[in-house]
């Protein structure tokens, strides 16, 4: 992955907003690099580009040899669906689906192809349910999986949350602050469990973090302060 010169503004005129400077970053594939710095200071605005959420005003974003500022709208899709996976703080889990239906509902997304062009062929469900189910083995959740996210504790959905990221395999697992709303055990589990999978399968893993354990789990520490990267 190949950062260069990346720059995002937001706003115009005199409410322009440099929300990222001129970023220059290169990250080895199964790597893992903690973002840390203050509220505000550019890490989710770099973590965006890097999953392709958005573009940057100037400069590059290359991951796997795809040049994200520069690809169409259907090839960012695609690289989303297929190449990065999202852990988030809150979870984000669909409350009326049980764990096994939040993870199957991404797989099926990922085994979803292209059909004349234009169209997508879902993925198979009895294949995305069998993906599902053993995410949530992996992540020691495998007797869960018939519960809804309300039955869940906090830790047990960050799990399934981190089920639902890895299922398929992405190569690049992006967290945003992933322990930030566990206590001190259940995140040390969340972390733990990230790194159990880097390891197992070479994923590369990119994380936002104000946890200075977190941070100590990483290959490398970034700094960010005011859009500008400072590396330890």
């Amino acid at each position: 992955m190949l950062i260069e010169g990346a720059t995002r503004r937001f706003g115009s005129g005199s409410s322009t907003v440099l929300a990222l400077d001129g970023a220059w970053l290169g990250i080895n594939t199964g790597e893992f690099v903690a973002l840390a710095g203050p509220s505000g200071s550019g890490k989710s605005t770099l973590l965006n580009l890097i999953g392709a959420m958005d573009r940057p005003n100037a400069g590059r974003v290359v991951v796997g040899g795809v040049d994200l500022s520069a690809a169409t709208d259907r090839e960012l899709t695609d690289y989303r669906r297929h190449q990065v996976g999202f852990v988030f703080q809150f979870y984000n889990l669909i409350s009326t689906l049980t764990a096994l239906e939040n993870v199957q509902i991404v797989a099926q997304l990922r085994a979803a192809r292209l059909r004349s062009g234009k169209e997508l062929r879902p993925g198979k469900e009895g294949a995305a349910r069998m993906a599902a189910q053993a995410a949530l083995d992996g992540v020691g959740l495998g007797d869960r999986a018939g519960h809804f996210p309300a039955e869940l504790s906090g830790g047990e959905q960050q799990r399934v949350a981190i089920a639902r990221a890895i299922v398929g395999r992405p190569p690049l697992l992006l967290c945003d602050e992933p322990t930030g709303a566990l206590d001190a055990v259940s995140g040390a589990l969340a972390m733990a469990l990230i790194d159990t999978l880097r390891l197992r399968y070479g994923t590369t893993v990119i994380v936002i973090t104000h946890d200075g354990e977190v941070a100590a789990r990483a290959d490398r520490i970034v700094d960010i302060r005011d859009g500008r990267l400072q590396h330890r």
